[in-house]
């Protein structure tokens, strides 16, 4: 998806502003803003740190990658690894997240707040996703909504 297609879409679903980082984030439709039941926090922009679009996997056409129109597989700091359906693009809907828990030990200066930043994200053929955490370092996981 282009830059300049990405942004037709966000536009056409609808903007949010949240946190003082002022990122940008897609409605409730897609990603959600709030928190799991039983967290300690309303919602993503209430937890500290940053939230919203941050890195996608991007295969760009290596035989080695995950090879999937119709998903995208997001990063969006604090609220963790989203996956969204767009096979109707006008209907997005996210299937599947994965939260990292809150570090205990600080790695480095940001974010103020001792929180979960889900940095980076990348989809291998055989499905395993690899996610980076400012605090964590690397996490593997298994999308198992949908095959490779």
């Amino acid at each position: 998806m282009t830059r300049e297609a990405y942004r037709a879409l966000l536009k056409e679903l609808g903007l949010t502003q949240c946190g003082a980082g002022r990122a940008l984030g897609i409605g409730e439709r897609t990603v959600r803003r709030y928190a799991a039941q039983g967290a300690p926090y309303r919602n993503f922009c209430e937890r500290g740190g940053r939230f919203g679009p941050h890195n996608q996997h991007q295969p760009q056409h290596q035989r080695e990658l995950f090879q999937r129109d119709d998903l995208i597989f997001l990063t969006y700091f604090n609220a963790g690894l989203r996956i969204v359906d767009i096979a109707d693009p006008r209907l997005p809907r996210e299937v599947g997240w994965f939260v990292p828990p809150d570090p205990t030990t600080r790695r480095g200066v940001l974010p103020r707040t001792l929180v979960a930043q889900s940095e980076d994200v990348l989809v291998d053929a055989r499905g395993l996703i690899y996610l980076t955490d400012k605090n964590h370092g690397l996490y593997v996981l298994k999308f198992e909504g949908a095959a490779p």
